[in-house]
């Protein structure tokens, strides 16, 4: 069968992610989760084992973590429920790249061994960010000949598979794969940040240059891997869109008291620096004079700066204007887009502008900044781009789409936001990708 025209049917495929949510994070690496559930209804068998290295800061309340890491089966309450294997533990890496890229490998060996013991090998090893997750993958795969011809113990002999017959659940015409693919999805950017210190760089370029294939998520991440030394090919394939975010009709806009259109205007991110929160909040405090529209501002998500940001709004606009609604999940973020009527994210830089899909996907224009991610996910029909740290500008820019929502077409938003980063979108590209690595294997 060409590889182009394989999909996922009959695969085994392992997420190693380098973030996943946790009881004190509970939204982080939530789109690792969304993968996870199109592989499955693609036809793939999937699971996930989690080296949850728990900062020793939130030892206070860190629940389940100790000092000796404790292996937790989990699932995701999908149809059908999809496993997670937890390796969770106190971990404090001491500014030493190494101990936290050993641990970590040495706890997926041992969430793997659970793993396998439960559901078989796994075809594919898909890691999410080079470090730590990909090096550990890949320094796994090394040693994979030694665990199967290891007297070929029972706990790799669970769910009717041979560990000598690794593959042989996959697609048909197919070769039988008896050591696992390994393949990197990277997310992280600036990219930079894998590259610091040099140690940590060092584990980065060995893992990607060991992978048997690498993604970016965006154009731009691509170009600064490429500029970061990374001297290979590298598919460049989105993010997908999560299953809440569905076309909802704008709602319409009220009158307050003064006669003024009320506009509800939402940001979705971390409440930090370099989202441009503070930008956001003086254009709020430009915009609470405008004479035709009440701009309502609605704030979702954590961050270092949320108590300073709430603080000067609070001194800024009337309560009833200003709503934080903390850390949410995704069907929350999906409501409070969909009850909106436009997003703002004045992000300083973006990797992939994730939310600005989100909200795209649901059918409300973005006003964003002129940074690569955002510019390759917002065009001219879906909002408008302006100045990065300019908050006269940003304040225009959201004045500008209230005033011309009309013009908005939300339907046909949604429609292409789908077309570019629905799951239909994710699952061609990774079928493609992968079925040309499994012919080669």
């Amino acid at each position: 069968m060409p590889p182009a025209e394989m999909d996922l049917r009959g695969l085994h495929i392992l997420l190693v992610p380098a973030w996943w949510p946790s009881i004190e994070q509970p939204t982080a690496g939530i789109f690792n989760v969304d993968y996870a559930r199109v592989f499955v209804a693609a036809g793939a068998k999937v699971g996930v084992v989690f080296p949850d290295l728990v900062p020793i800061r939130h030892w206070r309340f860190a629940q389940g973590a100790g000092l000796i890491p404790r292996l937790i089966d989990e699932q995701l309450h999908d149809d059908p429920p999809i496993p997670v294997v937890r390796i969770r533990g106190l971990h404090a890496a001491l500014r030493q790249p190494a101990i936290q890229m050993h641990r970590y490998c040495r706890w997926l060996r041992r969430g793997l061994a659970r793993y396998v013991s439960q559901h078989g090998l796994p075809d594919v090893l898909h890691a999410h960010c080079a470090i730590p997750a990909g090096w550990a993958a890949v320094a796994v795969r090394a040693q994979w000949t030694r665990w199967i011809t290891a007297g070929a113990s029972s706990r790799f002999r669970a769910c009717g598979s041979d560990p000598g017959t690794a593959g042989s659940d996959s697609k048909a015409g197919c070769p039988a794969i008896t050591t696992p693919i390994v393949f990197i999805t990277e997310h992280t950017g600036p990219f930079s940040l894998t590259m610091t210190p040099p140690a940590a760089g060092r584990f980065t370029l060995a893992a990607l240059r060991t992978a048997d294939a690498v993604v970016a998520v965006s154009q731009h991440l691509r170009q600064q891997m490429q500029a970061a030394g990374v001297d290979r090919p590298i598919e460049v394939i989105p993010n997908t869109i999560g299953t809440e975010f569905r076309f909802v009709p704008a709602p319409a806009m009220s009158n307050a008291s003064d006669g003024r259109r009320i506009v509800h205007v939402s940001f979705v991110g971390r409440l930090a620096d370099e989202k441009g929160v503070w930008e956001l909040a003086e254009a709020a405090g430009q915009l609470w004079s405008d004479v035709q529209f009440a701009f309502h501002w609605r704030f979702i998500g954590d961050g270092p700066q949320r108590a300073a940001l709430q603080e000067r709004l609070a001194s800024a606009l009337p309560s009833d204007r200003v709503r934080f609604d903390g850390p949410c999940n995704r069907r929350h973020v999906a409501q409070a887009l969909q009850e909106s009527h436009m997003l703002v994210l004045p992000s300083h830089g973006e990797t992939f502008g994730l939310a600005a899909a989100e909200a795209l996907a649901v059918g409300r224009p973005v006003v964003a900044t002129f940074t690569p991610g955002c510019e390759a996910i917002v065009g001219p029909d879906d909002g408008i781009l302006c100045p990065v740290g300019r908050p006269t500008e940003l304040a225009n820019a959201i004045r500008n789409v209230a005033a011309e929502y009309a013009r908005w077409d939300g339907f046909a938003m949604s429609q292409r936001a789908f077309q570019r980063f629905g799951p239909v979108r994710l699952v061609e590209a990774y079928a493609r990708l992968i079925g040309q690595l499994v012919q080669r294997a």
